[in-house]
């Protein structure tokens, strides 16, 4: 029996996309991927991620097997600039972001920028005062307020949010 090299290939991503099932796609009011965030959790790969009235100055994918990370100046993941980066590296648009998604390793940005499903913000975090990146489910009654501290940048407040929450990870 007889494969060739692209069959094999093929079949790789087939598997390596087969074991990657979510990760965290993180919107950052800061440029460099740090301080508060707003986040659709455990995202699967291809889904669309809407900032909503909180875009993001930088984006990242955070979670193991991530081909690549896009960030777009919509918020649609099909339309308007686009940029991307490899991995879960920080997406740093030149755009506000309103919209992300990421992909598993083998994905073509076509793929990449046609429809698809979609999701809204379900999570906010910050970097806590040991220093770990904690995120907490937005609960209906907080949602106003988490978002207008996203959308300023306000860690503080965040933090004060997240009195009496539990955290969805530390």
């Amino acid at each position: 029996m007889q494969f060739t090299i692209g069959a094999l290939v093929s079949v790789a991503v087939m598997l390596s996309a087969q074991a990657v099932s979510a990760v965290d796609l993180r919107f950052y009011h800061a440029g460099n991927c740090a301080g508060g965030f707003g986040s659709c959790n455990n995202i699967g790969s291809g889904v669309c991620c809407i900032a909503g009235g909180v875009p993001g100055a930088s984006v990242q994918a955070v979670g193991g097997g991530v081909g690549t990370t896009f960030a777009y100046g919509t918020q649609a993941c099909h339309v308007g600039p686009v940029v991307s980066a490899g991995g879960g590296s920080c997406v740093r648009p030149s755009f506000a972001a309103f919209a992300s998604r990421w992909t598993s390793p083998g994905f073509t940005r076509r793929e990449a920028t046609e429809g698809g499903p979609c999701a809204e913000l379900d999570t906010f975090g910050f970097t806590n005062d040991n220093g770990d990146e904690v995120s907490y489910k937005i609960p209906d009654e907080r949602r106003a307020s988490i978002v207008a501290a996203l959308a300023k940048g306000d860690d503080a407040a965040l933090k004060a949010s997240a009195d009496g929450l539990t955290p969805v990870s530390a």
